[in-house]
């Protein structure tokens, strides 16, 4: 049995971690939150207005990294040479590329190229980062995060826009039955669902219940495609107008069992 004396020390030297590490984080949130003010501010005034006011329409219609999309770039001249000087989200801000870049400007960066790739019929980030893999002569281990980070994203997305459309469905919306979602109920199935999407060996799901609860899944697949190892999470309202949770699990593998467990905790901590 440990002594008391022991654990409370761990205690206190991981909150004080926890508190450093919070720190930081909250650094980086705010300088990214100035970039996100501020990002191409510069295309606003002359000496870029003019130039991207003329060309850039031209190119939405191009396919990125075409030759097409290349001479369009090379008509901007002076104004995209501007805007790389005043802007360190682009690798061509650098002498070196993007090896001078840090993670902030990296972050602006994809975030960047995503936003980008929406302006082209057949834009696709994905496409977009292998090209820019050459382009810029990205690293194996880079290119790797930034399309990890690309598909989290774009599954958080995703998630958070069909637990936010369960709050469309109107009164008897299931066959007759189904009542309405209560807006405190679609808020902490997102905050649920986005939790567990952070756990990268299970599949995560949502639904609407009939009687206004949502029902967020976490499953893993066999090789049949079969669910399995299932946590299914039910997120409701009592009569009081206070958020329930309920959990079913049905798991037979350790590993699983302990991130279902994981998250149950944390579950409970957040009510």
């Amino acid at each position: 049995m440990v002594e008391q004396e022991l654990i409370d020390l761990h205690i206190t030297q991981v909150k004080e971690h926890k508190a450093l590490v919070k720190t930081y984080i909250y650094e980086i949130i705010e300088a990214l939150k100035e970039r996100a003010e501020t990002h191409d501010d510069s295309k606003l005034e002359n000496p870029e207005i003019d130039l991207f006011a003329s060309i850039t329409h031209k190119l939405n219609g191009t396919t990125y990294g075409s030759k097409e999309y290349s001479e369009g770039l090379k008509a901007l001249g002076p104004a995209l040479a501007h805007h790389y000087s005043v802007n360190s989200h682009h690798p061509e801000s650098f002498k070196t590329g993007i090896l001078e870049m840090d993670i902030v400007e990296i972050i602006e960066m994809l975030c960047d190229w995503q936003a980008a790739v929406k302006r082209h019929k057949d834009g696709s980030i994905l496409k977009s980062l292998d090209i820019n893999r050459k382009r810029f002569n990205i690293s194996d281990d880079l290119f790797f995060i930034l399309v990890n980070t690309c598909c989290s994203m774009q599954s958080r997305y995703a998630m958070v826009r069909k637990i936010t459309s369960f709050k469309d469905l109107q009164i008897g919306w299931c066959y007759g039955r189904g009542k309405i979602f209560n807006q405190i109920v679609i808020d902490k199935a997102i905050e649920i669902a986005r939790k567990a999407i952070r756990y990268k060996t299970v599949e995560v799901d949502a639904f609407p219940g009939e009687n206004g609860e949502v029902q967020v899944n976490l499953y893993r697949e066999d090789e049949n495609a079969k669910m399995v190892d299932t946590l299914e999470i039910i997120i409701s309202l009592n009569d009081s107008g206070f958020v329930e949770v309920s959990y079913y699990v049905e798991s037979l593998d350790k590993e699983i069992d302990a991130i279902f467990e994981n998250l149950i905790k944390w579950c409970e901590g957040k009510l």
